[in-house]
């Protein structure tokens, strides 16, 4: 009897925790998505909007699980501010392949033009809106899920307030 009743405490705290951890994730990249939604729409309607140029490449190794190794490519490209200062920019991201395309769009604030973002849909928005749709996702199933716990938590609430009366 004794095993059975911590077995079953186990699995409601794995199931608590777990319930836990997927309105955590839902809620933080709800609020992480609109907010760079909102940062990067904000820099190409109000930004200033620029051509850069990729100059060059930067190097790295990635390796698989297989221990093969892959070159990997992240651009390096020069644009120009709106008080003709020439910046460089160090892309974030890499790719095995480099760009055919010499000539990006860069919008950055004028306030802080040495913090430039690469123009484009995947750049400025796909990201966000893919971690958005992949947050609510989250926090309906943990919202689903933890139901029962919500009104657990409703009952022991309005007792002690019942209580405190």
């Amino acid at each position: 009897m004794s095993e059975n009743k911590s077995s079953g405490f186990f699995i409601t705290t794995l199931y608590i925790s777990f319930i836990f951890v997927l309105l955590t994730l839902g809620t933080g990249g709800i609020f992480y998505s609109i907010q760079k939604l909102g940062k990067n729409f904000s820099l190409v309607v109000f930004g200033n909007k620029t051509t850069g140029k990729i100059i060059g490449y930067e190097g790295s190794y990635s390796t698989n699980n297989k221990g093969n190794s892959t070159k990997m490519y992240s651009p390096l490209i020069q644009y120009e501010d709106n008080k003709g200062i020439v910046r460089e920019y160090h892309s974030d991201y890499s790719s095995s392949s480099q760009e055919n395309d010499d000539e990006v769009t860069m919008y950055y604030n004028s306030e802080k033009p040495q913090k430039a973002t690469r123009g484009g849909f995947l750049n400025l928005f796909f990201w966000p809106f893919l971690i958005l749709g992949m947050s609510v996702l989250a926090l309906s199933v943990g919202c689903y899920f933890g139901q029962p716990i919500f009104v657990v938590i409703k009952k022991i609430v309005k007792k002690i307030f019942s209580f405190l009366q």
